[in-house]
């Protein structure tokens, strides 16, 4: 069973995907590392705002303990609070303030204000008085107090025995651990980058459907030159080796020689012509006869009765080395595929083209866009680039390209051009 070449358009090569994607996967590395770069380079700069906020509560609790210890003692067993200290000298108890504080020796809480239970639990006590003592120094911690709110801790040696030390807190300057900050940073880089990398690759996909684009049209156009100019060589090949063996038609294989070259001068130009126009070239385009045109067009096939042609003037507005093109290719491609008649009407500014094939399946009629080439379409249609060619010209006519049943069996082919006042 003969096919039917209907499907039209292009994909890129598998060598020009995977050039095409590894550019792709390119683009969203770089989006993805520079996504990444900019992340960590915020998390860095928020982790050393928040370490500088942290610090600034230590350095003010640290003083305030400081202010807190003066006028203060403790002997080994009991602490003696001066009373030489007044609110005025900002020192003792006068430093206090509204601040929960408190004294701790080794038999626990010995003061508190406002109250005992201002200050932190007494597990949380007892790990702040063995650290006090283990460095010698003032230890800090954050704790969550009974109403929620995370509070700052420093625990200050009283004396260089370490025995007793004072305990000052203030709200702290996050309501959460740095190790909190640390890990909720990392994760947040984490969904970020990888939200970013999803992101970039869905964008980078997108920016480069022109690109796609442009390299499935350049395939598409040495596709189709290939197509157009295949056969007319290899013809010129039999005529010129037919003159070479028979020296007495050598004269009329060059006439044949000529004429062929004339008709391969058409189809290199609209082949430039295509070229010319994808790349934002203007195409001329000016009123014919297009059935005149498609008279002479057919005249050259030479196909005797096979071909009949039932044309009344008239006139559309296009390039006529162009429309002559689609018009050969339709009415060759109707010959290649069908054994029966071919019978061409032009009129009412449209030119068709009916064989007795096997037509063309429903979900097909009608539509030349969307279908992949290389994909069988169903009993009598297969694939090919020649009907591509036809479609560029409509396309750049804003002609209407239809595939139609024949009744009784068969297809038509309609190219139908807008009137001739229009562009």
């Amino acid at each position: 069973m003969r096919t039917r070449e209907v499907a039209i358009g292009s994909r890129p090569s598998p060598a020009a995907r995977r050039r095409l994607e590894r550019i792709r996967w390119s683009m969203t590395l770089f989006f993805a590392l520079t996504t990444a770069a900019c992340m960590v380079a915020l998390a860095v700069f928020f982790a050393a705002t928040d370490a500088a906020a942290r610090h600034r509560v230590d350095d003010g609790l640290r003083t305030q303990a400081r202010l807190v210890s003066e006028g203060v003692t403790h002997d080994g067993r009991y602490f003696s609070f001066a009373t030489g200290t007044t609110p005025a000298s900002g020192a003792g108890f006068a430093a206090i303030g509204t601040m929960p504080a408190g004294f701790v020796d080794a038999r626990g809480i010995q003061y508190a204000s406002p109250r005992q239970s201002s200050l932190p639990s007494s597990a949380v006590i007892s790990a702040m008085y063995a650290g006090m003592r283990r460095a010698h120094a003032s230890v800090f911690q954050t704790v969550s107090g009974r109403n929620g709110v995370a509070m700052r801790w420093v625990a200050r040696p009283l004396d260089p025995s370490d025995v007793a030390m004072t305990m000052v807190g203030a709200p702290a300057a996050a309501p959460f651990s740095r190790r909190t900050l640390v890990l909720g940073l990392v994760l947040a880089v984490a969904v970020l980058v990888l939200v970013g990398t999803v992101t970039g690759h869905v964008l980078s996909g997108r920016a480069m459907r022109p690109a796609v684009r442009q390299v499935e049209r350049q395939e598409q156009f040495l596709r189709e030159a290939a197509h157009e100019l295949r056969t007319p060589l290899a013809t010129l090949g039999l005529i010129a080796e037919s003159g070479i063996r028979h020296p007495d038609t050598a004269d009329q294989a060059l006439r044949d020689l000529q004429g062929r070259l004339e008709r391969m001068t058409g189809v290199v130009t609209s082949l430039l012509a295509r070229a010319r126009s994808e790349s934002g070239g203007e195409i001329d385009q000016r009123l014919l006869r297009l059935d005149q045109l498609v008279e002479v067009t057919v005249d050259e096939l030479d196909r005797g009765a096979l071909v009949s042609v039932d044309a009344v003037p008239t006139v559309v507005r296009g390039n006529a080395d162009l429309v002559e093109h689609a018009v050969r290719n339709l009415v060759e491609n109707a010959i290649r595929h069908t054994d029966g008649p071919v019978r061409i009407t032009v009129r009412d500014r449209c030119f068709a083209v009916a064989d007795s094939g096997s037509g063309v399946p429903e979900r097909l009629a009608g539509r030349v866009d969307g279908i992949d080439p290389g994909v069988v379409g169903g009993p009598g249609v297969g694939t090919g680039t020649g009907l591509s060619i036809v479609r560029w010209v409509a396309d750049l006519h804003h002609a209407a390209l239809r595939f139609e049943e024949r009744p009784g069996g068969g297809l038509v082919v309609r190219l139908e051009f807008p009137t001739a006042d229009t562009r």
